[in-house]
């Protein structure tokens, strides 16, 4: 007999909202389950109003808890979201809580726009992924002075000179040392460094005491 196997985005529909669609889930895992469905698959996406599986492994143990002898895993997980540490033990208690019942796929696909897939990391390890995220803040920064009427160059630079107070500059410009500061024009950062001026606007950061 073929196995078949379920693959379900826990949509939200329109005048819903996530507590019904997860709850939705359940239904549709207990439906497929009485069909003789060999397994229900959730998947990992992020940033989306319209799909109420983020939390993966919480989806996956919600629908497991609701069933009980239909396989339920996760197709998949996007492993660079995610330290793997963290995932072999949430996908490892599921299989304590429902032994032979729980699968973990995997994936590499960040499952989200960059900027979600930025905040979905707990550091950004290359330079070109510090570099993306830097030109990301400056969109964003370009964007709300937009917004307010203020027209901006487009640029990013860095600056020299002394620092100014103690620790790291806060605000719109950011200093160590030699002062490293984004922004056009005259850009002050205040740290170990501070003052830094760039090509583009005038950004001045605090200091702590």
């Amino acid at each position: 007999m073929t196995k078949l196997s379920l693959l379900d985005l826990a949509h939200v529909t329109e005048g819903g909202d996530v507590a019904t669609s997860l709850s939705n889930a359940a239904d549709i895992a207990r439906h497929a389950e009485s069909l003789g469905f060999e397994r229900y698959w959730c998947a990992e996406h992020h940033g989306m109003e319209g799909i109420a599986s983020a939390a993966t492994s919480v989806v996956i143990g919600h629908v497991a808890a609701a069933t009980s002898t239909i396989r339920v895993g996760a197709g998949g997980i996007m492993l660079p979201n995610h330290s793997p540490l963290v995932i072999a033990e949430q996908f490892g208690t599921l299989e304590a809580l429902f032994p032979g019942r729980i699968d973990l796929g995997l994936g590499r696909a960040p499952g989200s726009d960059q900027r979600v897939a930025a905040a979905l990391r707990r550091n950004l390890n290359t330079d070109a992924e510090r570099a993306k995220y830097r030109q990301l803040h400056h969109e964003r920064m370009m964007e709300r002075a937009r917004e307010r009427g203020v027209e901006l160059r487009n640029g990013m630079g860095q600056g020299s000179g002394k620092g100014m107070g103690k620790g790291q500059g806060m605000g719109q410009g950011m200093g160590q040392k030699n002062g490293q500061g984004m922004g056009q024009q005259n850009g002050q950062g205040a740290g170990g460094g501070g003052n830094g001026k760039n090509q583009q606007y005038k950004m001045k950061g605090s200091n702590s005491q």
